[in-house]
């Protein structure tokens, strides 16, 4: 495997570059607002696990660009077999496994991780299905179509990565300790101290990120370069890291846990897409937003460009108003969470 890396302390401003390697690093990490930012991200990537995404890519959309190459082609196939065989789609079922493809080194060893899996895994609704079987025939499948893809598709995937790379680097790294600060503040997050593994990848199924659980509370996301552009791209990682946070601070009494709380009470459950989609605006328009007032004033929200806003429950709709007038300073936060849950229970009219 072609493995590089580059740790993005979030404290940091002095880059050392490499070939195949690069770390910002600081001796002392600066204050934001009188306060020190003690999370991290750590921005990484290799081949590996960019050709799994490649092949989830291809697996979403029922097709795939490297046609001529059967090892890859069969590949597809196997994972799609793998989703058939589980029962499970997408995150449901890959989200388990890159908590051990981040760690291997080859698809060869990654082969040999999964042959050490659980025979059975059990799904959300109490069935089983065949892990280790089915693990070790997609490891298998990766392993064949490995070289290929080393020679003709990483030389491309890594150069779209470093292009990320380069524009992170000028443009978003430097106010990342500020973006966190307003994220923090506007959420009331208390500060895990976290460092956060970020892995990108040129392809990945849509939207194009995500973030998984690991064990012990952790988190990992995951992001593919081609799906977001500009001032894009740094919503979407701070989207990501908000959720990341969320999942490592599920014991704080956060924003998003009182929103979640407020919903319950009014036996609005987790279960209901307004409930998911209420809380999921908030994140939308604070990633949003942050980017718009810290880094670029034109940036248009990508709720708005994606089409998110628009395809929201209509008890949900009204989430942008009222986090907008919380961030202008009309309304304080518990005004704000009543807000939005009033609406959810009671969705006004449309105009």
């Amino acid at each position: 495997m072609v493995r590089s890396k580059f740790m993005v302390v979030l404290a940091a401003f002095s880059m050392v570059l490499s070939t195949d390697y690069a770390v910002a690093q600081s001796a002392q990490p600066p204050s934001t607002g009188g306060s020190t930012i003690r999370s991290h991200i750590d921005f990484q990537y290799h081949s590996v696990l960019d050709l799994h995404y490649s092949v989830l890519a291809s697996v979403a959309k029922h097709s795939h660009d490297q046609a001529t190459d059967p090892d890859f082609d069969r590949a597809v196939h196997v994972a799609m077999a793998f989703e058939t065989a589980s029962g499970l789609r997408g995150r449901l079922l890959w989200g388990m496994l890159d908590d051990l493809i981040i760690h291997v080194n080859s698809t060869a060893d990654l082969l040999s991780h999964f042959k050490g899996l659980p025979e059975e895994r059990k799904k959300p609704d109490g069935t089983s299905f065949k892990l280790r079987e089915n693990a070790v025939r997609y490891a298998e499948a990766l392993v064949a179509a490995d070289a290929a893809f080393l020679k003709t598709e990483w030389p491309k995937h890594k150069a779209m990565i470093r292009s990320a790379q380069d524009l992170l680097e000028k443009e978003f790294i430097p106010k990342l300790p500020e973006c966190m600060a307003d994220v923090f503040e506007k959420l009331e997050i208390r500060d895990p101290g976290y460092r956060l593994p970020f892995y990108l990848v040129a392809k990945a199924p849509f939207p194009g990120a995500s973030t998984s659980k690991r064990p012990n509370d952790e988190a990992m996301c995951i992001l593919a370069v081609e799906s977001f552009q500009g001032s894009v791209l740094f919503e979407a990682i701070l989207h990501e890291f908000m959720h990341a946070i969320d999942q490592v601070c599920w014991d704080q009494d956060h924003a998003f846990n009182q929103l979640r709380m407020k919903l319950n009470a009014a036996k609005i459950t987790p279960d209901q897409k307004v409930h998911r989609d209420a809380v999921h605006a908030v994140f939308f328009v604070q990633a949003g937003e942050t980017i718009r007032r810290l880094i670029n004033p034109n940036h248009q929200h990508y709720g708005e460009t994606a089409l998110f806003y628009k395809h929201l429950d209509d008890g949900a709709a009204t989430v942008l108003t009222h986090w907008m007038l919380y961030l202008e300073k009309y309304n304080d936060l518990p005004t704000t969470i009543n807000s939005i849950v009033t609406d959810v229970l009671n969705p006004p009219k449309k105009l």
